[in-house]
């Protein structure tokens, strides 16, 4: 009688054990999330391309005459002002003698190339160097054809380069295509920190599409690759929408179609989220 007494509470045991397993296994999961709305915003889009970089201005030294390259007086990144010497060149002629000619910068700046070497004939069309001014840069860069028409000289824009942003401006536009590439060439003015020359490289983020008080949403908010969609709040639960997205940037995405003014939209959690899930919303 005792043996059959703890047999059925074993039993009774096991059976509570595994009905309040069922249980927990069927509570249901609530995630909690953060929520935005949709509002109207000025979307500014940017794109990041390489250019490179040169001098303003950045000119070529001709000689005045022509002869017989001799020798320079600088050195490549040496400064040299406006009429300073830069280099001499001789004339050669049979049974006359001639002082060598000295060629001069037609600016101050710095020697950014030597282009001669000794005993070189040069004429008037051939350069002797290259003379840059450091203080102000211009970042040089083409953009695709597509964006003609979509810039305007004054515009501010980045220029990054040796991990440093800096401000610059749309200085030129070309009014003409490359025949060849289909491509805009433009060049941005930026004021040099101090260690940047002509021929480097750098980064320039240019923007090409601006859009006022537009519908967005922020970007985290949205999913799907193709099929654009967002997690809606509706009551403790979610719905799924698909919406139509439009300009975007690197923060806001404009919403053409698919959302109210008063929906709630799920902001973080919202890439573990399945239609119907329940939710907990969360301050941020």
């Amino acid at each position: 009688m005792r043996g059959r007494i703890l047999l059925t509470g074993i039993i009774l045991s096991v059976f509570t054990f595994c009905k309040e397993k069922e249980k927990n296994l069927k509570k249901e999961e609530v995630i909690p999330v953060t929520i935005t709305i949709p509002q109207k915003r000025d979307i500014l889009k940017e794109i990041i391309f390489t250019a490179e970089i040169e001098g303003n201005p950045d000119i070529y030294v001709y000689p005045e005459i022509p002869g017989y390259f001799l020798k320079y007086t600088v050195k490549e990144g040496e400064k040299v002002e406006k009429d300073g010497i830069i280099a001499y060149i001789e004339r050669k002629i049979p049974g006359m003698e001639y002082n060598p000619i000295p060629v001069k910068s037609p600016i101050s700046g710095y020697v950014s190339e030597l282009l001669r070497k000794n005993g070189e004939f040069v004429t008037q069309s051939k350069p002797i160097a290259r003379v840059a001014r450091y203080d102000e840069l211009f970042a040089v860069l083409s953009l695709p054809g597509k964006y003609a028409g979509k810039l305007e000289e004054g515009e501010k824009v980045k220029v990054m380069l040796n991990e440093k942003e800096l401000e610059g401006v749309l200085k030129w536009i070309s009014k003409t295509l490359d025949p060849f590439t289909k491509t805009l060439k433009v060049k941005v003015l930026f004021k040099n920190p101090g260690g940047i020359y002509p021929g480097m490289l750098c980064e320039v983020k240019i923007p090409v599409e601006k859009k006022k008080s537009v519908t967005s949403l922020e970007k985290d908010a949205i999913l799907g690759d193709i099929v654009k969609y967002v997690f809606v709040k509706n009551g403790e639960r979610v719905n799924k929408k698909i919406v139509e997205t439009g300009i975007e940037n690197d923060k806001y995405v404009e919403i053409l179609s698919g959302l109210k003014e008063q929906d709630t939209i799920i902001l973080r959690g919202n890439r573990i989220l399945k239609e119907g899930m329940k939710i907990e919303v969360k301050e941020e």
